[in-house]
């Protein structure tokens, strides 16, 4: 029981590197938003400032930091704000698109 949370901040600590990482090699497709949504508006603005691939590298370096036992907290510290987007951006753009 002692070796769980090394194992799950491992495995946390990986799901955000691999796909940190993969903004940048692209080893995953990703679909596209639709298009004229408000979520490609959003993405597209994120991206063409350079904002976006400021949160990947945070995202990476959350990711190493929270598999590294030691360094654990400062990289939950890190990938809160990061992982509050990401549901606030998936709860308001599944919600605007239910609505007919």
């Amino acid at each position: 029981m002692k070796h769980v949370p090394n194992v799950l901040g491992g495995l946390l600590g990986l799901a955000f590197i691999v796909f940190g990482l993969n903004f940048f090699l692209q080893f995953i497709e990703i679909p596209p938003p639709p298009a004229d949504s408000h979520a490609a508006a959003f993405m597209g603005a994120m991206y063409a400032t350079g904002f976006l691939k400021f949160v990947k590298i945070l995202e990476i370096a959350g990711g190493v930091m929270v598999a590294i036992p030691w360094t654990r907290r400062l990289g939950l510290l890190i990938l809160t704000p990061i992982i509050v987007n990401i549901v606030a951006f998936h709860f308001f753009y599944y919600r605007r698109c239910r609505v007919v």
